[in-house]
């Protein structure tokens, strides 16, 4: 009877998952048997094979094996004072219906202000070219200033560096 209740969800929801399942289902499920809790209602659904596997929900935003040089970190010894010190760089992606769009980020490691961003539909260095473009403009001087990233590819290229 359980399996067929949730057969019959998952007929217009093929991918729901166990706990949204059992939500939708207690007052069946009680109907059926008063003591069929969550924990027994997942048993069944993993002695049937029903059980919904998780979908990798992360993509990789950094190529750390490149050709181009890698800098020491010089930001883990610095003690910051004040803003415009150092700045740090990050790529995270956000999941749309079309796909993945990666937003570029560079903060102020002292105040913690976003100084430059830009959203891009893919990881090459244009997006990080524009976030990094927008931070300098927020600088009053660009001398001994840190720059922090993960080394990615981004990064550690000819045209960045060279900005």
């Amino acid at each position: 009877m359980v399996e067929k209740l949730v057969n019959d969800k998952r007929y217009l929801q093929p991918r729901i998952g166990g706990k949204k399942l059992y939500h939708l289902l207690k007052a069946d499920l009680h109907k059926i048997d008063a003591g069929l809790g969550r924990d027994k209602f997942f048993d069944i659904l993993r002695n049937k094979k029903l059980l919904v596997k998780r979908r990798k929900k992360y993509a990789y935003t950094t190529n750390s094996f490149h050709r181009f040089k890698m800098y020491k970190n010089a930001f883990k010894s610095k003690l910051l004072t004040a803003p415009h010190q150092a700045l740090v760089s990050d790529i995270t992606y956000l999941r749309t219906r079309s796909g993945f769009v990666y937003l570029s980020l560079i903060t102020d490691a002292y105040s913690r202000k976003i100084t430059g961003w830009s959203l891009s539909c893919s990881l090459s260095i244009e997006g990080t070219m524009e976030a990094l473009k927008m931070a300098i403009k927020q600088l009053p001087n660009k001398e001994g200033v840190i720059h922090h990233s993960d080394r990615g590819i981004q990064y550690c290229s000819n045209v960045y560096v060279g900005y």
